[in-house]
Protein backbone atom coordinates (compact mmCIF):
# COMPACT_ATOMS: atom_id res chain seq x y z
CA UNK A 1 0.00 0.00 0.00
CA UNK A 2 1.38 3.62 -0.86
CA UNK A 3 1.57 6.32 1.73
CA UNK A 4 -1.10 8.60 1.26
CA UNK A 5 0.44 11.91 1.14
CA UNK A 6 -0.07 14.42 4.30
CA UNK A 7 -1.33 17.27 3.80
CA UNK A 8 -1.42 20.02 6.36
CA UNK A 9 -4.53 20.51 8.67
CA UNK A 10 -6.09 23.85 8.89
CA UNK A 11 -4.66 25.11 11.65
CA UNK A 12 -1.37 24.52 9.94
CA UNK A 13 -2.53 26.58 6.79
CA UNK A 14 -4.12 29.49 8.71
CA UNK A 15 -1.11 29.76 10.83
CA UNK A 16 1.21 29.76 7.98
CA UNK A 17 -1.05 32.20 5.77
CA UNK A 18 -0.79 34.75 8.67
CA UNK A 19 2.94 34.35 9.19
CA UNK A 20 3.03 34.93 5.07
CA UNK A 21 0.68 37.90 5.74
CA UNK A 22 3.72 39.29 8.62
CA UNK A 23 1.34 38.41 11.18
CA UNK A 24 2.85 36.68 14.66
CA UNK A 25 0.12 35.92 17.10
CA UNK A 26 0.42 35.96 20.68
CA UNK A 27 -0.05 32.51 22.14
CA UNK A 28 -1.87 33.29 25.11
CA UNK A 29 -3.88 37.05 23.87
CA UNK A 30 -5.82 38.17 21.27
CA UNK A 31 -3.27 40.38 20.29
CA UNK A 32 -0.24 40.04 17.51
CA UNK A 33 2.61 41.58 16.14
CA UNK A 34 2.14 43.35 12.23
CA UNK A 35 5.32 43.27 10.31
CA UNK A 36 5.86 45.19 7.22
CA UNK A 37 6.29 43.35 3.96
CA UNK A 38 10.00 45.07 3.75
CA UNK A 39 12.54 46.83 6.11
CA UNK A 40 13.38 50.58 5.38
CA UNK A 41 17.26 50.94 5.12
CA UNK A 42 17.87 54.14 7.30
CA UNK A 43 21.03 56.17 7.94
CA UNK A 44 21.65 56.96 11.61
CA UNK A 45 24.62 57.94 13.12
CA UNK A 46 26.83 57.25 10.16
CA UNK A 47 26.01 53.94 9.98
CA UNK A 48 23.15 52.23 7.92
CA UNK A 49 20.10 50.36 9.69
CA UNK A 50 17.32 48.24 8.13
CA UNK A 51 14.36 49.49 10.31
CA UNK A 52 10.87 48.10 10.31
CA UNK A 53 8.12 50.10 11.65
CA UNK A 54 6.10 46.37 13.31
CA UNK A 55 2.22 47.35 14.89
CA UNK A 56 0.80 45.43 18.25
CA UNK A 57 -2.73 44.99 17.13
CA UNK A 58 -5.49 43.52 18.99
CA UNK A 59 -9.20 43.35 18.17
CA UNK A 60 -11.60 45.82 19.53
CA UNK A 61 -15.36 44.92 21.17
CA UNK A 62 -16.80 44.96 17.34
CA UNK A 63 -14.40 42.27 16.17
CA UNK A 64 -12.38 45.16 14.16
CA UNK A 65 -8.59 44.97 14.29
CA UNK A 66 -7.11 48.22 16.26
CA UNK A 67 -3.59 49.23 16.55
CA UNK A 68 -2.10 49.21 20.00
CA UNK A 69 0.92 50.42 19.42
CA UNK A 70 3.89 50.70 16.43
CA UNK A 71 7.24 49.83 17.34
CA UNK A 72 10.29 50.57 15.45
CA UNK A 73 13.17 47.66 15.01
CA UNK A 74 16.39 47.27 13.80
CA UNK A 75 15.97 43.85 11.61
CA UNK A 76 19.30 42.63 12.13
CA UNK A 77 18.56 43.04 16.38
CA UNK A 78 15.46 40.79 16.01
CA UNK A 79 17.57 38.36 13.95
CA UNK A 80 20.79 38.46 16.79
CA UNK A 81 18.18 37.88 19.69
CA UNK A 82 16.61 35.16 18.27
CA UNK A 83 19.81 33.35 16.65
CA UNK A 84 21.16 33.43 20.07
CA UNK A 85 18.20 32.40 21.88
CA UNK A 86 18.19 28.90 23.59
CA UNK A 87 15.17 26.91 23.86
CA UNK A 88 14.75 25.67 27.80
CA UNK A 89 12.85 22.13 28.07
Amino acid sequence: MADEAKYPSLYERVHLAKLMEGRVDCAVSGRWLQFPATAQEVEMGGCTQELMFVSVMTTNEDHKDRKLCELVLAREDLLHILNRMPVSR
